[in-house]
């Protein structure tokens, strides 16, 4: 049975996720980039979601990856333009 797990994301209509990261340390832990948002963040396996822009200007992110060795630390997900 599926059930939608979007408490914290924006609510855009035609919004699609661009690309997603998973933390290899920590496998409930997901990054999020979506279309025109940003990028988002869940460390409860997406049951809520919080913005992970800070330090991003007007941010389009087409692909995220986390460093294995820093994930758990700020700037530990890398998103490219």
């Amino acid at each position: 049975m599926w059930v939608p797990i979007n408490t914290g994301l924006p609510a855009i209509i035609n919004a699609g996720v661009l690309s997603l990261a998973l933390d290899p340390r920590a496998p409930s832990t997901l990054h999020e980039a979506i279309e025109n948002a940003g990028v988002y963040k869940t460390t409860d396996g997406g049951a809520s979601w919080v913005p992970a822009n800070d330090g991003f200007p007007t941010l389009r992110a087409s692909a995220l990856a986390v460093d294995p060795v820093i994930s758990d630390t700020p700037g530990g997900s890398i998103a490219r333009r």
